[in-house]
């Protein structure tokens, strides 16, 4: 699923995995059709695709959320692939959590220098052991990010649920990533 500027990362993914013979449906949207990412490539990359605009001037009105639920039962999908913004992506990762299905996600964050000094792009994840959380740079670690590790109360500026107090992991203790490991 991609919105607005998003999707062309989404269609350079969907370019490599039908190249690799794996069948690729997507979800594209924006606030009109004129910000729709190339409709006409979004068709050929695709087995089948669903548009949708705030203002319905291209495929179904409303967000390209609404038709994610009928577009996964429709072609069977096994992952989930995502760039947009973070309050879509949100709810896109509640979907994915309640379907069982796994899924990475591109982020949208301002990246004031593009090389990590600035951490003006840190994203909160959930460490693996639940000790608490690393503020991961989308510029150096990311931006593609594992949704259900990402702590999305945190990162859209709200309390986290239950009263958890997590620490923050200071900046000399980020871990270095060499290269990505999927």
């Amino acid at each position: 699923m991609a919105e607005g500027h998003g999707a062309a990362s989404i269609y350079f993914l969907a370019q490599e995995l039908r190249s690799r013979g794996k069948r690729v449906d997507m979800v594209v949207g924006g606030r009109d059709e004129e910000h729709v990412f190339k409709q006409i490539e979004g068709k050929r990359l695709s087995q089948t695709i669903a548009f949708a605009t705030e203002d319905g001037s291209l495929g179904e009105r409303g967000s390209p959320m609404d038709a994610v639920p009928e577009m996964a039962e429709r072609s069977g999908a096994e992952v989930v692939y995502a760039a947009g913004s973070g309050a879509m992506l949100r709810r896109l990762a509640e979907f994915c959590r309640e379907s069982h299905l796994p899924a990475q996600f591109a982020v949208e964050e301002r990246m004031g220098c593009g090389l990590g000094l600035c951490f003006t792009c840190g994203v909160p994840v959930a460490r693996k052991d639940g000790s608490g959380y690393d503020t991961l740079r989308a510029c150096v670690e990311g931006p593609v990010f594992n949704p259900a590790r990402v702590l999305w109360d945190v990162w859209m500026g709200e309390r986290v649920p239950g009263g958890r107090e997590l620490l923050e992991t200071p900046p000399e203790g980020f871990p270095v990533v060499r290269s990505w490991p999927g």
